[in-house]
């Protein structure tokens, strides 16, 4: 609550610098362009500041440890590591920018007033408006020692007591908070006792100025526990089990008062005692200890397997959840332990081995290796921060190719850049609103009772499908195939987490706590209707159900979509034929600006929406088709334009400004999110404003499809592909969204860079109980990406097994990837060739590079070196190439729109169809302008996209913004350099600014509309199945070199290559961090980033997911953009750098289980492990391919 702030000076990053003045930390953020949508800005920059407040001499393990609780989904941290590499001590090579020093002296002081506050006690009383009676009443006590605490629970007999306002907090109750944070007895510290107040800093501190080993070891474990953020709490706030792990571990005991008798009790450490007004907590001090543990990444992740041994007279080992004893020689002797499985007891090995080395006692080398990485990767002993290179060609042009800054970093370092997220929060004149979801996956409601919601003080409407207004041929529906249900349609639910209605409130805390009360009542609450679902298939839970259920959308059945090239039953003829299935799961965009909007009712049946959203026309289209009486919409009624009260799509004006990320989440979605707001505002009369919470975003809102997918190929002896039989099933979710348009991608794209002479391709769309999957970064193509580099692992490994040419499978599968190769005059799948036209033979252009700068057959001897060298930890390395076709494949969404206003002064305001989303499109666009003026980049100002300005918008998606809209800003731009040229040229003395205004008075047009499309039709006819499926294609190749721990399945990437394609670079500043952070997710999807169901409710904690933090990606990466390969068919020959990266995660994927492979074979294991159903023996891995899933595999 804001009593917390009490005595506190409170800085944020508005405080410490401005667009004027930057402070040096955001100074070399904007130096390294280290940001792309600016979410994340403000708290890097803040983790900074205070880390250089507190220690002005960090090293780079500081820095990292500083900056565990920050994440970013844009950039692959490689420019926030240059930026912050500045300020490390102990970093001598530093190379991107000139390092800053700071001036302490002119830092914030604190404010002498807050040195003396005294206690704050207050209380409040909320009577109601209507009856004056008392609604709640919250008293909030301070107490300094024991004796006020006591004093102030007799104070608050008539409330109830919490000691922490947590999210279940009830705002129509009475409460007394009584904080504990100043009383003396719970925050003293001495030895191995301290007070439930204490936060886990403080515990560091203390512990870290002991000397014996065991404080040494508590220090090191809570110094990379959880996160920098959590670690500022008190123990008792943020009661994690790591933390109680160990307090167990260490025979703690706990001192708790018991308010009633007002006596203490101890005990020792259990769940239920910690719910417990806690004193104290009591240890024994051990003469060893030692913990080793894994979470889902190496930093900021809650630990999935954790063991712990403690030692005094005996071995105490302590794992999860479960604790045993053992005689210390028993432990010391034991060659290997059987509790409670082989995780554990690798994990007790190197324990063992790190008291053997305590005791000086004979040690087993390797494991010492072991120990010594887990001291780099998980405690951060040794942790480095990534260092990247980046190669790009020199531009010949005034403005364009060169690497320019994104106009708008300093609003976002400055914390000045505003999103929808920002407007009208705090304002009376708008009401919030919270959704009402469902709790089941399938059924139907009987029963909605909103009574106990509309207790809630400030609760204005609940809305569900029975108010939408137009219900014309029962359609209450929205979204990119006008499919997906505003609202639960007919009482029917179709996933889990559906939105059931939407309720309005005049602050968010009372809508969010309105929508908890509202009560649903549903007929599979019986369990045996339940299982009649089941039973009957009218349901299908996962995609399995649904494969065999044969529940596919429509068109997206058995059959439905085939493409065949060559004749592929010469498979079958093939010398070696192998077949296999495999799923591919899905992954969630996070975006950290979560969806939202905000709809204003306007005068004569207008509204104006501010949304975080890619598709802004659709938006309209919707919000006004929703809106309308069915009367007036029906096709026999008379012109519906003639009615004053019609909405038309010209009355609802979407307006959008910076988004926090997108990733083609933001394209299909947000209409749904926006038009139950609007039908909350049509309702009410009043403004409402719609933030999903992150839970609710992931729960709402869907991701990227999962696939599962069944092949059949064949090769030559030589290693050549034959043919390729494969069947794609994508999992779309409840409803068709764009699974569709997903599929067709994936399949076009099948067969990647690779030339397969003989090929049928199938591809079918699941529906599924689940939330609908929806765009995402590549649209299907990653996911092709892995599915053929999978089935060609798969094939080279029983190549290698029969073949004498190579020894090491690392050079065999380099060989056949780069064997199977697309070159000139080749055909592909869709019956075109593989020609030069547009550069799209450069894969092998991209290879030749590669080789040229990278030694590869030098990097795969070094690996073998390395892993005949080493037991337990193994590296791989991997290349895989990928290639992406641009733009979308329906041909009316490639058309966009430009107006351009020059002003008196020179300014010039520059609005087009697309959307900025981190991906730098405003500056692009501004670049394209100033060439085409003429003119510096300063006079060009991007104006927020707005339908009033640019009408019927595509969405920004598809990699489509530059180039579609960059012509349409080129065309403009164009046309009011040809007015001013003659001007120009007759007053070659003057400034631009005063041509400008002689312009103005000579009445000469300063203002210019353009219409772009792209230049040739794309469209896929499925009936006759020809077409075109992009306006060209991009191209790239990706290396990676890592290492995989077969201890415990944890791997670290060391290296990483990427040679990519963009034509000639609009911005290559902003194209290489698009590659960067498009490999960064592409790995994520491969890796990390698994996603839980449990009983058919998709996992929310992030803790659990695991999105790449500055440790985890690669040590070193290398980006070069290929020189000399311009597309003349796009705007400045350029192409797009956003989608195509995400296909690279690829080569991180196949190096980890070449390392597998290595690992298995150290452990005297074939390197297979399963049998296909051609009786052919090879590595089988699902994906992602976790720690867990890596450990599995490797000891299975």
């Amino acid at each position: 609550p804001i009593t917390k702030c009490h005595g506190k000076q409170i800085i944020t990053v508005e405080g410490i610098g401005s667009k004027q003045i930057l402070h040096p930390i955001q100074e070399q953020f904007l130096n390294c362009e280290s940001f792309q949508c600016g979410f994340c800005a403000g708290g890097f920059t803040m983790s900074m500041y205070t880390l250089m407040r507190n220690n002005q001499t960090p090293t780079e393990a500081d820095i990292l440890q500083q900056l565990d609780a920050n994440v970013c989904r844009c950039t692959g941290y490689n420019p926030i590591a240059a930026a912050v590499s500045s300020f490390a001590t102990d970093i001598e090579d530093f190379k991107f920018c000139k390092k800053i020093q700071i001036d302490q002296s002119k830092e914030l002081a604190f404010p002498e007033e807050l040195k003396s506050t005294n206690k704050l006690e207050y209380s409040y009383q909320k009577n109601s408006e209507q009856t004056g009676q008392q609604l709640i009443k919250i008293k909030y006590f301070e107490p300094q020692s024991l004796l006020d605490l006591q004093l102030a629970l007799k104070n608050s007999s008539d409330c109830q007591v919490v000691y922490e306002v947590k999210q279940d907090f009830r705002i129509d109750q009475s409460y007394a908070v009584i904080d504990l944070r100043q009383v003396k007895e719970f925050l003293q510290i001495n030895k191995f006792e301290f007070g439930s107040q204490v936060t886990y800093s403080q515990l560091i501190e203390h512990f870290g100025k002991m000397t014996t080993q065991s404080s040494k070891q508590i220090t090191k474990i809570l110094k990379y526990f959880q996160n920098s953020s959590l670690r500022n709490l008190h123990v008792c706030s943020e009661m994690d089990q790591e933390f109680v792990h160990l307090l167990t571990s260490l025979n703690a005991k706990v001192t708790y008062y018991d308010v009633h008798t007002q006596q203490f009790s101890e005990h020792p450490v259990t769940e239920t005692v910690l719910d417990k007004l806690v004193v104290k907590f009591t240890m024994e001090e051990p003469k060893f200890l030692y913990q080793v543990k894994r979470a889902r990444r190496h930093v900021n992740a809650q630990a999935t397997e954790l063991t712990t041994i403690c030692i005094q007279n005996e071995v105490t080992i302590a794992f999860n959840d479960s604790k045993i004893n053992m005689p210390i020689q028993q432990f010391t002797d034991a060659k290997e332990f059987s509790q409670p499985n082989k995780l554990y007891n690798n994990q007790l090995l190197l324990c063992q081995t790190a008291y053997k080395l305590h005791m000086n006692q004979q040690v087993d080398s390797e494991l010492v290796a072991v120990l010594q990485q887990l001291e780099d990767n998980v405690y951060g002993k040794n942790l480095k921060l990534p260092r990247c290179q980046r190669i790009v060609p020199d531009s010949y042009k005034e403005i364009v190719g060169h690497p320019i800054k994104t106009q708008t970093l300093k609003a976002k370092l400055t914390g000045e850049q505003l999103y929808s997220t920002d407007l009208d929060e705090f304002s009376s004149d708008v009401t919030h609103g919270a959704y009402v979801l469902t709790t089941v996956s399938f059924g139907k409601i009987l029963k909605i009772d909103i009574s106990e919601a509309e207790k809630i003080d400030g609760f204005v409407a609940y809305v569900d499908e029975r108010d939408i207004p137009n219900k014309t041929d029962g359609n209450t529906h929205s979204g990119i195939q006008f499919d997906t249900p505003v609202f639960v349609k007919n009482g029917v639910v179709i996933h889990m987490s559906q939105p059931i209605g939407l309720v309005t409130a005049t602050t968010r805390a009372a809508a969010l706590q309105a929508a908890k009360l509202v009560k649903v009542v549903y007929d599979v609450d019986d369990s045996q209707v339940k299982q009649r679902y089941l039973d009957q298939k009218l349901a299908s839970p996962t995609l399995q159900d649904a494969i065999n259920n044969k529940s596919y959308h429509p068109k997206l059945g058995i059959n439905d979509r085939v493409l065949t090239l060559g004749d592929p039953s010469l498979i079958d003829k093939a010398d070696i034929v192998v077949e296999g299935e495999n799923i591919l799961n899905g992954q969630e965009h996070l975006y950290f600006e979560t969806h939202n909007c905000i709809v204003y009712p306007l005068e004569n049946g207008a509204y104006k929406i501010f949304s975080s959203t890619q598709n802004p026309a659709k938006m309209q289209f919707d919000v006004a088709w929703n809106l309308n009486d069915p009367k007036r919409q029906h096709k026999e009624a008379k012109d519906p334009f003639k009615d004053e009260t019609f909405i038309t799509n010209a009355q609802v004006e979407v307006e959008v400004m910076q988004l926090g990320g997108g990733f083609g989440g933001k394209q299909d979605r947000p209409m749904i999110l926006c038009t139950a707001a609007a039908v909350a505002s049509h309702k009410t009369k009043r403004a409402v404003k719609l933030v999903l919470d992150r839970d609710q975003d992931i729960l709402t809102m869907g991701g990227r499809h999962p696939y599962y997918y069944k092949y059949k190929v064949g090769l030559t002896n030589a290693g050549k592909y034959v043919g390729m039989d494969l069947l794609l099933i994508n999992d779309g979710g409840s409803t068709f969204d764009c699974t569709g348009p997903v599929l067709d991608k994936s399949i076009f794209q099948s067969s990647s860079c690779y030339t397969i002479p003989n090929i049928r391709v199938e591809g079918r769309g699941a529906r599924t109980n689940r939330v609908t999957n929806t765009a995402y970064r590549g649209f299907g193509a990653p996911q092709a990406t892995y599915i053929q580099e999978s089935i060609l692992d798969h094939a080279c490994q029983v190549w290698f097994q029969k073949q004498t040419q190579f020894k090491n499978y690392n050079e065999a599968v380099l060989h056949i990837r780069l064997l199977n190769l697309n070159k000139p005059g080749d055909l592909v799948l869709t019956q075109t060739l593989v020609s030069t036209k547009y550069a799209e033979h450069l894969t092998q252009t991209l290879l030749k590079t590669l080789q040229e700068r990278v030694d590869i057959p030098q990097k795969i001897k070094e690996i073998k070196e390395f892993n005949e060298k080493s037991k337990y930890i193994k590296r791989g390395l991997a290349l895989t190439p990928l290639k992406n076709s641009v733009d979308f494949e329906e041909n009316f969404m490639n058309q966009a729109s430009s107006l351009i206003h020059i002003y008196r002064d020179g300014s010039v305001a520059l609005s087009h169809s697309g959307i900025e989303m981190g991906q730098s499109l405003h500056t692009k666009m501004a670049m394209v302008c100033a060439e085409a003026l003429k003119i510096p980049l300063e006079y060009i100002r991007v104006i927020n996209t707005n339908t009033q300005r640019c009408p019927n918008t595509q969405p920004t998606a598809a990699s489509s913004g530059a180039d579609i809209n960059g012509k349409a800003v080129r065309m403009a731009a164009e046309e009011l350099f040809e007015n001013l040229k003659e001007l120009r040229g007759n007053l070659k003395d003057k400034s631009w600014p005063e041509v400008c205004n002689i312009a103005y008075f000579n009445r000469i047009r300063l203002t210019a509309q353009s219409f772009a499309i792209l230049p040739h039709e794309i469209e896929w006819n499925w009936d006759k199945k020809t077409g075109c499926t992009g306006f060209y294609t991009a191209y790239g190749i990706g290396m990676a070199i890592v290492e995989v721990n077969s201890l415990t399945g944890e791997f670290q990437t060391l290296e990483a290559y990427v040679q990519k394609d963009v034509g000639s670079p609009l911005n290559p500043l902003i194209d290489c961090g698009q590659i960067e952070g498009g490999f960064a997710m592409g790995t994520g999807l491969l890796t990390t980033e698994e996603i839980i169901w449990n009983q058919g409710e998709q996992t929310t904690n992030t803790k659990n997911y695991a999105v790449a933090s500055m440790v985890d990606v690669p040590k070193f990466m290398s980006v070069e953009i290929q020189k000399d390969v311009p597309n003349p068919a796009n705007v400045h020959d350029s192409k797009a750098s956003a989608e195509s990266p995400t296909c690279l995660g690829s080569a991180v994927y196949f190096a980890i289980k070449n390392a597998v492979m290595e690992c298995r074979i150290a452990q005297g294991k074939q390197f297979t492990n399963a049998v296909d159903q051609r009786g052919n023996a090879y590595l089988k891995t699902p994906a992602p391919l976790s720690y867990s899933v890596i450990f599995s595999t490797i000891n299975e």
